[in-house]
């Protein structure tokens, strides 16, 4: 995985490469074991790691952890301000991703995502 538990996508439209680091431990073939996971779930929640994500859009901690494990498209891309902006039509400067308004469960994952757009109008959506 990379440094923050996310997987790291090897294909032709893979866009962010391994900038957020590699991770590996030995034991599952598949899946990242107990002792990787709580690695990364410490790595991600110290903050240490959070300047790697300054670049993409994401903005660093204020206070409190952030998700950027799950803070991916569907195809498990880290997401930027630019390919937000692109989807919402909208200059988008920063997002946050929240860790208190995540949810992990079996087979899916979420993460409420806060917007800093470029204007500040009042009839952007906030997250």
């Amino acid at each position: 995985t990379d440094l923050f538990g996310g997987g790291i996508p090897h294909t032709p439209t893979a866009r962010t490469g391994n900038i957020l680091g590699v991770l590996a431990s030995a034991g599952g073939r598949h899946a990242p074991t107990p002792a990787h996971a709580a690695l990364c779930t410490r790595l991600r929640l110290s903050g240490r790691m959070d300047p790697v994500l300054s670049p993409l859009g994401l903005r660093p901690r204020t206070g409190s952890a952030q998700a950027t494990d799950i803070a991916r498209d569907v195809d498990g891309h880290v997401l930027t301000a630019e390919t937000l902006s692109a989807m919402l039509g909208a200059k988008v400067v920063a997002y946050t991703a929240p860790e208190s308004s995540a949810v992990r469960y079996l087979m899916s994952d979420a993460v409420r995502l806060v917007f800093e757009y470029a204007d500040h109008s009042p009839d952007r959506p906030r997250s």
